[in-house]
């Protein structure tokens, strides 16, 4: 470990050893020194102060104060305040009303004073072309403002914003949206247009607008109430009417076939027990017949009407021949003859050629036909049936 006084030499010798002279250190300059700060001008000659490097920030802004265009002396330093500090922070901060807790006037409570500077500012940013700050005041205004009429809100409106700046595209919606909420309560609105001096023209103007929509909410009421009750009377006309008659088909006439008038056929249908020969072929809507589903070509519409099975022919009774049982040529050719039936029995009892049951046979002496065989057919005075040969 060396002495103290080889340390004090070590000094000595290094602060006698010849070499450059070494400046002390610094900062760089802050930018919000008193010499960069510039004065913005509002109403009643007070100044709210912002330094250059911020509003350099914003170049358009920063042109217009430089070349001394930008005029603001309208508002006041309350809603100037909104301004500067969007720029520092870019967040949207107005100040709070510090009044008395109780007002005389509506005009005069602590949020128609908040609604008026908010409605102020918004100017503000409309006159700067701040979009930004734009769209926050917006929305603050637009929950703000549903805490009064729309007579309220229109005095500040004169106030604050009498003349739109611009092409404003959100002041009429938000007005409209006024009117639209007292609508849903206009009693109250009502309440107060019957309170108006009706020397004012104002005031007059506020009767006319209580009174015009008293009588709009009055008769769209009546509108409403009426429709109800004509809806379900029509809806229990249609139930009854269906109730008393199941079995009526409403057959409406297709577009095009008659260009002028729309008709409507009532067909009545039997019982579906009624016409059990009828049978279908997938699901057609009740309403209406399966001979219309088929004219306009509806899918799956058609129907199978199964045919009533014929009667069976009864059979001929056997023929006495007269000529004992013993096995001829004769009973062979009269076997032939049978297997080529005669016409007075039809092959079904439909065709129009047979005889009616009831029908009488003339009773003559002989009735006989010919076949194709060697002889004839002759019915007896007896009534007996016999086969003779051609002579």
């Amino acid at each position: 470990m060396p002495t103290d006084a080889a340390m004090i030499t070590h000094s000595e010798t290094d602060n006698q050893r010849p070499g450059p002279v070494v400046s002390p250190g610094s900062w760089e300059a802050s930018p919000f020194t008193n010499g960069t700060l510039l004065g913005i001008r509002f109403a009643n000659s007070q100044s709210l102060t912002i330094h250059k490097a911020i509003l350099e920030k914003w170049p358009e802004l920063s042109a217009r104060v430089a070349a001394g265009k930008l005029d603001l002396s309208q508002f006041s330093v309350t809603a100037g305040h909104a301004l500067v500090n969007y720029l520092y922070i870019k967040k949207y901060r107005p100040l709070k009303w510090k009044g008395p807790p109780k007002s005389f006037t509506i005009l005069d409570s602590r949020e128609a004073q908040e609604l008026r500077l908010r409605l102020e500012t918004y100017a503000l940013t409309r006159t700067v072309n701040l979009k930004g700050l734009e769209d926050l005041v917006k929305k603050d205004i637009e929950e703000y403002a549903t805490k009064f009429d729309m007579f309220t809100v229109m005095d500040i409106v004169r106030e604050t914003y009498p003349v739109p700046i611009g092409d404003d595209m959100w002041f009429h919606p938000w007005i409209k949206s006024l009117i639209k909420n007292d609508l849903r309560r206009p009693e109250k609105l009502v309440q107060l247009a019957r309170s108006q001096d009706l020397s004012d023209e104002i005031g007059a103007l506020k009767f006319i607008v209580g009174c015009l929509t008293e009588t709009v909410v009055s008769e769209l009421g009546s509108l409403t109430r009426d429709g109800k009750k004509e809806a379900s009377s029509e809806s229990g006309d249609t139930s009854e009417a269906t109730r008393a008659d199941d079995n009526t088909t409403v057959v409406y006439t297709p577009a095009g076939s008659e260009p002028d008038s729309v008709s409507a056929t009532v067909v009545h249908r039997p019982p579906a027990h009624e016409s059990q020969s009828v049978t279908q072929e997938g699901l057609i809507p009740s309403l209406v017949p399966w001979a219309f589903h088929t004219w306009l070509r509806i899918p799956g519409a058609e129907k199978k009407v199964a045919q009533d099975e014929p009667m069976p022919v009864p059979e001929p009774e056997p023929f006495d021949f007269g000529y004992g049982t013993k096995k001829s040529n004769k009973k062979k050719r009269a076997m032939a003859a049978l297997e080529q039936e005669p016409e007075c029995f039809p092959k079904t009892i439909d065709d129009p050629t047979a005889p009616e049951a009831d029908e009488a046979v003339p009773a003559e002496s002989e009735i006989s036909f010919s076949v194709d065989v060697d002889g004839v057919w002759v019915k007896k005075r007896d009534g007996k049936w016999g086969f003779e040969k051609r002579r």
